[in-house]
This record gives structure tokens, C-alpha cells and sequence, in this order.
């Protein structure tokens, strides 16, 4: 029988709510189940620890600081002499660099690194000595993009593991999405829904998206449609700056992040993917569990998991008229986005929370 874990550690970074944080939820959760003893550092002002509170989660609150945060640092060691833990589960680039500090200055716990994103990394010595330093064990890539970013390193690649993202599809299955949306934004009544779920910042393109919008409404002539833009993040005030500049307010509507992205999702009728750069991107798998048929852009996660005109139609990066297009064709064949999002719902069965626990066990096992 393997090796039960006693004690993992968690340490994450994040302020706001974004798919990595309900990665962790699912994690902790799972692992809780399984019978193992967990706690989880994070930002004392982050949603995170809010969630923690409110749902009596074992949780240590921080406060993030610039360059090295010797708190954070000493707060980990002085945890560890108290309640020794087998493992610490590193969910983000600050986190990692806490780490590196704490592991340097004597906290000799061994570390799993989780990877979420493909920007480029490890180019350079000092870059790539953060990956090899010997307390970090495994580098989990949320995707096979993820992980081939360290494919010239033979030794970081070979510490990589691929483990996609998981969700319950059972949370998904909710039936009053169009209600609220209409209710919250009356002028969504008798309209054709598309949304974008996503952080505004770069890599999620949203110029794209709004250009796709332009071209639907302003070339092609479809009036009936509206657009949803549902998050929040740092490139808001130019995102509104476009939208302005195309003339299309009074077709798009910035909702600022939701939390009940569960109640709402069956309620718009095309999800778009319009990133040009992406680790993984779980909210693919909500949308998938909500039967909303999706159209994505070629990168990340989503590419490697859809299948174009089985499960998804999948565009070039960037290419706003496909997008355009596309929107337009499951719009006028509803028989089209019935099967579409019904072979989609199929496929996202096998990302279960228990396959995920199972996979990450494994991986916790092989460093213990």
C-alpha cells in the first residue's frame, strides 16, 4: 500500500481569483478526502484566504512583498520546526522564489514546483539554476506546451511531469444562467450571447476579441448579437479605450469577475478562447461542462484537448475574421452547437478531481 503523505504545504501568492486558485481548492480537497494533513499559505488579502475563512480551510496568511519577503520566509521555517511537513506544493512564481530563499537558509523540505504558464524561462544560467536547485523534485506542466518550454534542458525537462487541470462537472449543470444575466444586464434580452472569460492582461488577447466583435457587427451585420467580457485585470482601461474607438458600446458589456461563473455559464450561447498564449486555461473545462460550445484560438491547453468540428472549432491565433466567422456558423446551426458541445461534454469526464488526486499522489510518492 503507498506511503500516506502526513503533512503538504501549499504556498501561493495570488491576490485575485483565477482558475490556479480553484486548481488548489480541488487539490486540497481531494487530498483531505484521501486523508492527508495540509496547510495553505497565502496573500492575507487574496480571495484565497477569503475562501479559506469562510469555508474553515487550514490556512497561514502573508503579506506579499517586493524582492525577497524574509517574512514569508521566516513564517515558513518557523512553521516547519512546529509542524514538520513532508512536502511544499509551490504554486506560482513568487512562491517559487520564497522557496528558494527559505531552502537556501536551512529548510531542507523537498518541493513540487507547479507550472501554469508557458512564457519562456529558464534562458539563462541564473534562470535555470531556479528549476535545478536540488530541493525542487518535480515541475508539474498543466499541459505538454507548458512543459515543452523546458525541452533544451534535458536535466528540467526530465523533472517534468504533465498533469492537466481538473473540475466537477457536477457544478456545472446549473440551469438558470440566462436568468440572472438578463436580470443583472437587461439589455442581454433576445440577444445571441458570446462571452470571453479571462483576466484582462496581455497574453488573453483581447483586442482580438473585440476586433471578431467589430467584424460581426459592423461588416458581416449581425445585430442581434451581444458580447460579455467577464473578468478583471490591468489592461481594463485600454480594453474600454478600444471598445470606444470601434463604437461598439452598446454591444459589449464588461461584467468586472464574477463569482458565479457556475450559475451563469449555461446561459450564454458561444464561449471564445482568444489567447495567444496559454499554459492551460481551465475555464475550457467549465465552459466544456456547461455544454456551451466554444471557439478557440490554436495555443495552449485548449488546442491540445479540443479537436476541430468534433468538439470545438478551433481558429488561428489572432485571426479575428475566423473567430468572426465562426461565431457566425454555430449562430445560424444550432444543430451544429448541440454536438458540439455535447462531444465536448463527453471528453471533459476524464478530467475528474479523483484522476487529478490520483496523478498527483503518484508524483507525491515517487519524491517520498
Amino acid at each position: 500500500m503507498a506511503k500516506k503523505i502526513r503533512h503538504i504545504v501549499h504556498l501561493s501568492s495570488a491576490t485575485i481569483w483565477r482558475g490556479a486558485e480553484q486548481q488548489i481548492i480541488y487539490l486540497y480537497e481531494g487530498l483531505k478526502n484521501a486523508g492527508h494533513q495540509q496547510t495553505i499559505f497565502c496573500h492575507q488579502n487574496g480571495e484565497l484566504a477569503a475562501y479559506c475563512r469562510e469555508h474553515q480551510i487550514s490556512f497561514i496568511p502573508y503579506k506579499r512583498e517586493s524582492g525577497i519577503n524574509w517574512n514569508l520566509v521566516k513564517s515558513l521555517k518557523n512553521y516547519h520546526l512546529q509542524n514538520p511537513a513532508d512536502l511544499i506544493h509551490l504554486h506560482d512564481p513568487h512562491a517559487h522564489h520564497a522557496y528558494l530563499t527559505a531552502y537556501l537558509t536551512g529548510l531542507k523540505v523537498p518541493a513540487i514546483l507547479h507550472r501554469r504558464v508557458d512564457f519562456p524561462t529558464a534562458q539563462n544560467i541564473f534562470s535555470a539554476w531556479k528549476y535545478k536547485v536540488n530541493g525542487i523534485k518535480k515541475i508539474v506542466c498543466v499541459s505538454d506546451r507548458v512543459k515543452n518550454i523546458f525541452s533544451g534542458n534535458k536535466e528540467l525537462y526530465t523533472k517534468c511531469e504533465v498533469i492537466y487541470d481538473c473540475i466537477k462537472t457536477e457544478d456545472f449543470q446549473k440551469i438558470t444562467g440566462r436568468k440572472i444575466l438578463e436580470k443583472d444586464f437587461p439589455r442581454l434580452k433576445d440577444k445571441f450571447i458570446v462571452a470571453n472569460i479571462a483576466a484582462l492582461v496581455d497574453h488573453k488577447d483581447y483586442p482580438t476579441f473585440i476586433r471578431a466583435a467589430y467584424h460581426l457587427v459592423k461588416v458581416l451585420q449581425i445585430k442581434d448579437l451581444h458580447f460579455l467580457i467577464i473578468g478583471q485585470g490591468e489592461k481594463e482601461t485600454e480594453i474600454r479605450k478600444m471598445v470606444d474607438e470601434y463604437q461598439l458600446q452598446q454591444f459589449i458589456t464588461f461584467t468586472g469577475h464574477r463569482k458565479d461563473i457556475s450559475q451563469i455559464l449555461n446561459g450564454i450561447d458561444v464561449y471564445t478562447f482568444t489567447s495567444d498564449m496559454e499554459g492551460f486555461g481551465s475555464t475550457i473545462l467549465e465552459v466544456m461542462s456547461s455544454k456551451v460550445p466554444v471557439v478557440a484560438t490554436n495555443t495552449g491547453g485548449p488546442a491540445e484537448i479540443l479537436s476541430h468540428k468534433t468538439d470545438a472549432l478551433i481558429v488561428p491565433v489572432k485571426d479575428y475574421v475566423a473567430i468572426a466567422h465562426q461565431i457566425a456558423r454555430l449562430k445560424s446551426d444550432k444543430n451544429l452547437s448541440v454536438s458540439l458541445a455535447n462531444s465536448a461534454y463527453q471528453k471533459v469526464q476524464k478530467f475528474s478531481v479523483s484522476s487529478y488526486i490520483h496523478q498527483m499522489e503518484n508524483i507525491y510518492h515517487q519524491i517520498l
